[in-house]
């Protein structure tokens, strides 16, 4: 076996095969942590994940254009470093929604 080990995920992709000959699924994820168990299993936690092909990009990009601006605007540290977690997150949904992870 393996040593336990948990690692974060930062927003992106995460491919989800099931089984070994089986389909691969594509999710986009805010953030969350994989746990690698002493077995080799593995196991993840996120808030929430979205089918990638289910990403409206218009609408991903318009909330990246709305937190880019914001950060322009910003007033205090709270108020850039929300916009700024905000474009990050929708910039890295909108390049999900806009490649093909397995080309």
């Amino acid at each position: 076996g393996h040593v336990a080990l948990v690692t974060e995920l930062k927003p992106g992709v995460v491919v989800v095969q099931k089984e070994s000959d089986g389909p691969k699924e594509q999710y986009f994820v805010p953030t969350g942590f994989a746990v690698v168990n002493d077995d080799s299993t593995l196991n993840i936690n996120v808030p929430e994940a979205v089918p990638v092909a289910d990403i409206d990009i218009e609408a991903a990009r318009a909330a990246q254009t709305e937190y880019t601006n914001a950060f322009s605007a910003a007033s205090t540290d709270e108020e850039r470093a929300r916009a700024q977690i905000g474009a990050e997150l929708y910039g890295t949904m909108v390049l999900a929604a806009s490649q093909d992870v397995f080309a």
